[in-house]
């Protein structure tokens, strides 16, 4: 795939194919899931108010969990917006020039600075770049990016040697200007993550469960379900993982006033 010097030596573009894989091995497993998404997504959006308006949709990815082609019928434009522009998303916009943009764009900010940029913002307490990123949208989504953003950062951080209290520090940092880039980018928002992976046993016991993040400050999701992302075999022979994902409209830091994550 197509993509920038920095995506592709931080192992985005390797991510993306790798996501690709597993939902073909598991579409069944994963069908649910992506239904909820689209569903949840269609209806957050309506239609649009006034001719022209824009969606700006962060993480396109391969486009399985966004609507897109529905969404163009109800008569949105759209901005598709991913460090890593996939096949898919470049297909859409080939189809519909006039109404689909391109945007590569690392939205964290921080994947675009030199390696002494890095690790200068990591280890202190300066404040994260703002996204590449500037339109006028009507609505905003992130559909199950939020919990992947500081996983890639958090590795090359620890093959630097970054001591993990503020590896975990700047990978919340992380999260939490995504979702004030959210609230930054349009009139309303939609954001869609997988919070929790929850692990069971061959016979279906709950082994354990851990954080893809810290969620307290978004309040309670108005919807939440699971996704079979990993069954039985995929990632280990007698385990399977389960990522509970919950919605958010328009969400806010309820109790959160991180200066470093001002956009």
């Amino acid at each position: 795939m197509r993509c920038s010097r920095h995506a592709r030596n931080l192992g985005y573009a390797r991510e993306l194919v790798a996501i690709k894989f597993r939902h073909r091995r598991h579409q069944p497993a994963w069908a649910p899931h992506l239904a909820r998404c689209r569903s949840t997504i269609l209806a957050s959006a309506g239609k649009p108010s006034a001719p022209d308006q824009a969606i700006a949709v962060l993480g396109c990815g391969w486009l399985e969990d966004i609507p897109a082609r529905e969404l163009l019928e109800l008569g949105w434009n759209l901005a598709l917006v991913d460090i890593v522009l996939t096949p898919a998303a470049r297909r859409l916009a080939r189809a519909y020039p006039s109404r689909v943009t391109l945007v590569e764009c690392d939205l964290t900010g921080w994947g675009d600075l030199s390696d002494d940029e890095k690790m200068v913002v990591a280890c202190s307490t300066a404040p994260l770049p703002a996204p590449k990123l500037c339109g006028n949208f009507a609505l905003a989504i992130s559909c199950c990016v939020w919990s992947q953003l500081p996983m890639l950062p958090r590795h090359w951080l620890e093959n630097h040697g970054v001591e993990e209290g503020m590896v975990t520090a700047f990978c919340r940092a992380i999260q939490e200007h995504h979702i004030r880039t959210l609230q930054s980018l349009a009139q309303r928002s939609l954001l869609i993550t997988d919070t929790t992976v929850v692990a069971h046993s061959a016979t279906g016991t709950v082994l354990g469960e851990e954080p893809l993040g810290d969620t307290s400050a978004l309040g309670t999701p108005s919807k939440v379900w699971d996704w079979a992302v990993a069954p039985l075999g995929e990632a280990c022979a007698d385990e399977s993982y389960t990522h509970r994902v919950g919605c958010w409209e328009n969400p806010s830091l309820l109790a959160c006033d991180n200066s470093r994550v001002v956009a």
